[in-house]
């Protein structure tokens, strides 16, 4: 299984400029991961953003009816997607933050450099508020919802995710590539254990373990030297929160 974190949706891009931006795409680990839909024209845009609902979209717009069509198709869909307007002018990308685009680009000289910071303001709010993400098989997609998910262990190069159903997922895909994009209440604990702090369960720091999971199917898992500074901040927390018998 490949793993899909983001649909994004590229609608009236010009050719040239959609391999520009692909090719910055593909420098951050997180946009690897993401499924990218074929360049669209506007209508058929519109028709793929009420079926797919991608997570982002890149729009070209050199008019405003493409931007109050664009609005109207996001409202429509009552999802939070996040829209970045390209123009070539400010005044169509100040329309489109009026109709409540969430960032534009200008095609200008510093249009790549801007384009980077976009990509990591979007990568670093997904990482951030991240619910969900998809696990690919050939045609297959499966929905993983991260709090359902108590933990993660390294298998080789692939990962185990168990969720509080007991089910077993298995992602090609290194436990460190999980590290780097799953939410904060994420946190590795073990070479080989990533868990999730709100399904702990309880604690022992003196024997280095916890367990996680519902009262009756716990999973006690070690924790590692290695990432005793990880370990050792739960420990705070955990004192923060506790009542002192």
């Amino acid at each position: 299984m490949s793993i899909n974190f983001m649909r994004l949706l590229f609608i009236n891009i010009e050719s040239a400029l959609l391999e520009l931006m692909m090719g910055v795409c593909n420098n951050y680990s997180f946009f690897e991961n993401c499924e990218f839909s074929q360049n669209t024209t506007l209508q058929d845009g519109c028709n793929a953003i009420l079926k797919n609902f991608p997570e982002i979209i890149f729009v070209q717009v050199s008019e405003i009816a493409t931007i109050y069509k664009i609005d109207e198709i996001r409202k429509l869909s009552q999802k939070d997607i996040k829209v970045i307007a390209i123009a070539k002018t400010r005044e169509y990308a100040y329309d489109a933050l009026k109709c409540g685009f969430t960032d534009y680009l200008i095609l200008d000289d510093d249009f790549e450099l801007e384009l980077r910071k976009v990509l990591l303001k979007l990568q670093n709010s997904a990482e951030s508020t991240l619910k969900a993400f998809y696990l690919k098989s050939y045609k297959e997609y499966r929905k993983v919802i991260t709090s359902d998910i108590l933990y993660l262990k390294a298998d080789g190069n692939t990962t185990d995710i168990i969720t509080i159903n007991d089910s077993c997922l298995t992602a090609f895909k290194t436990l460190k590539s999980f590290e780097n994009f799953l939410p904060e209440n994420f946190i590795r604990i073990h070479n080989s254990y990533i868990i999730n702090k709100e399904q702990i369960t309880k604690v022992n720091f003196g024997e280095l373990k916890c367990a996680v999971g519902l009262k009756n199917n716990e999973h006690v898992i070690p924790f590692s030297r290695s990432y005793s500074k990880n370990w050792k901040q739960l420990e705070e927390n955990f004192k923060h929160l506790s009542l002192a018998n």
